[in-house]
């Protein structure tokens, strides 16, 4: 029994030495067009792997994002994070995926290759907006199919997604949070494209990141770990319901933006929450 406890103990030691050694992920570029780069804030546009788009444009190069095996913040969202990153500093506007692989035994990280461009007007090939407050919708961004027998003159679809990162014995699973507007479903009449109607579409996405950040402070409260699925899910239904019933009242309130005081007193609702 004795030998058993200090095995225990030694595979312990050993797992948080590889942790100290590989918390990292790997980095990797070709560049063989490099463009002038870009600023910290100026926005990069993810293509996914079926996206089937011609794009004109420079190619940039190819990047590759991995790791060696026990990493740390290295979720879906942190490593195209870091490509994007990458893309900037290297003139590319757009990068277009061309391999995702997710965790696995081997790995627990997300490995991602994408090629990066320089393209003109990025946002007309632009299907997913991660929410940015340097970063308004336009009606280039309704890019979906009018419903003809919609009683509405447009609609916008945004969703609020989390996704668990490294989870160990010794550690806390980190909750990633994110709150994206989905071009492909929202749409617009063409005789409707008002800029009254529009930022009532933006508001909708603006009331989407209010529930965002607040999922995300209430998950900070807590401790989850391997077996925490149920607990996770739960919180998310009861946010879910909250967050659909803000959205419900928001359209009922305003009569879907046609009734001007109402709207306004939204915005200054919305931009209070989101400190805007």
């Amino acid at each position: 029994m004795d030998g058993g406890i200090s095995f225990i103990k030694a595979c312990g030691l050993l797992i948080i030495a590889l942790c100290f050694v590989q918390c990292s992920p790997k980095l990797r570029s070709s560049i063989q067009n490099p463009q002038p780069s870009l600023g910290d804030e100026a926005e990069v546009i993810v293509l996914p792997l079926d996206d089937n788009q011609e794009l004109n444009g420079i190619e940039v190069g190819v990047l590759r994002a991995s790791d060696n095996g026990l990493s740390k913040d290295c979720t879906y969202p942190e490593m195209i994070a870091l490509l994007q990153e990458t893309a900037r500093n290297n003139g590319a506007n757009l990068i277009k995926l061309i391999k995702n692989k997710e965790p696995d035994m081997w790995s627990t990280c997300s490995r991602i290759s994408a090629v990066a461009y320089r393209v003109n007007n990025p946002q007309k090939y632009q299907l997913e907006i991660n929410w940015s407050a340097n970063r308004k919708l336009s009606w280039e961004d309704f890019k979906g199919k009018v419903r003809k027998e919609s009683p509405y003159d447009a609609e916008s679809y945004c969703s609020i997604h989390y996704q668990t990162g490294l989870v160990t014995l010794f550690s806390k699973a980190e909750i990633i949070v994110t709150n994206t507007f989905d071009c492909t479903r929202s749409w617009v009449r063409a005789e409707k494209k008002t800029d009254a109607i529009l930022n009532h579409e933006q508001r909708h996405f603006d009331l989407c990141e209010i529930y965002t950040r607040n999922l995300r402070a209430e998950f900070a409260k807590h401790k989850f770990y391997a077996n925490s699925q149920n607990k996770l899910d739960s919180l998310f239904s009861e946010f879910e319901k909250q967050y659909n019933e803000a959205q419900r009242r928001y359209d009922e309130e305003t009569a879907h933006g046609t009734k001007e005081i109402e709207q306004m007193g939204w915005d200054s609702y919305i931009d209070l929450k989101l400190g805007l």
